[in-house]
């Protein structure tokens, strides 16, 4: 999505129309509704199949840290999204990350197993 509203960015940048900063907030803000949505949809499917305590605290907790996550890679994606110039090279470091990510999150491998030189990620 935010290959695609990039010549709307540019065009009102080029015009003077507003900051940059200003069309990103709105763009955040317009995402959280939904984002905040999806997140109950999922978190709750997730959060009673996986068998978690039935505790509205602790359901809503869970919730929080998943909506938290969501929001840090959206916002992670939209800055790659305007780094790169293209989505063809966009789409392999956005994998690559994500690959990092879930490998060093500690689910994948125990903290004690990554090396030294890896920890820093």
């Amino acid at each position: 999505m935010a290959f695609s509203q990039r010549p709307v960015l540019y065009k009102h940048a080029d015009a003077s129309l507003f900051p940059s900063s200003t069309f990103v907030i709105s763009q955040t803000l317009v995402q959280l509704p939904i984002s905040l949505l999806e997140v109950l949809l999922f978190g709750s499917i997730v959060y009673f199949m996986a068998g978690l305590a039935n505790s509205v605290e602790r359901f809503f907790t869970f919730a929080l840290i998943i909506f938290a996550f969501q929001l840090t890679f959206g916002q992670l994606f939209r800055t790659l999204a305007a780094i790169v110039p293209t989505v063809q090279m966009g789409q392999p470091v956005c994998g690559l990350l994500v690959l990092l990510f879930s490998l060093f999150s500690g689910f994948m491998m125990a903290k004690d197993d990554i090396p030294d030189y890896w920890i820093w990620v």
